[in-house]
């Protein structure tokens, strides 16, 4: 995902086995959720894609991201793609990518695919055909880093740190 290659979280290596058993949800029980994106829900879109499969029953991914991303701005377009993700998959399930009284956004894609019996917004198709692009390359090797890989667990001790020396135990 391009997003994950610009926040520098793509990892090149795949994650050992055992970190798929007992994952929990998002993976949080044994991965970063930029690893969980990356090794469970890319591949998981693209099998769907690919083989015509049914998009599950219902999306909270920008929900959880609130708290995986939690103090990281860097990571708003982040968000905001798995907000966007989320009100697809509740369209392809008949209902609509807005709240009540809200109007739709802006940036809601306008063309459709058909599927089936199903209209899909056509970047779901230009997703399948970018996310390979980066499918087994040395990302390091496009050239010199931004900034240093973020490191969520870091980031947080260091909030917890500046806390705690603010407002006291």
């Amino acid at each position: 995902m391009a997003e994950l290659e610009r926040l520098n979280r793509w990892r090149e290596h795949p994650l050992p086995a055992d970190a798929f058993e007992n994952m929990g949800a998002f993976g949080e029980n044994t991965m970063a959720f930029e690893e969980w994106i990356q090794f469970v829900l890319v591949p998981r879109l693209r099998g769907i894609v690919r083989d015509r499969e049914e998009f599950p029953s219902g999306s909270q991914l920008a929900v959880y991201a609130v708290r995986a991303l939690d103090g990281d701005a860097d990571a708003e377009r982040l968000h905001e793609l798995l907000d966007a993700l989320d009100r697809l998959v509740q369209r392809v399930n008949g209902g609509t990518d807005t709240e009540e009284g809200e109007e739709p956004a802006e940036s809601a894609p306008t063309d459709t695919v058909t599927l089936g019996d199903r209209e899909l917004p056509a970047v779901v198709y230009a997703l399948v055909e970018v996310l390979p692009q980066f499918e087994g390359e040395d990302l390091e090797s496009h050239g010199d880093r931004a900034a240093e890989p973020y490191s969520h667990e870091e980031a947080m001790k260091k909030y917890r740190e500046e806390h705690r020396r603010s407002f006291g135990p």
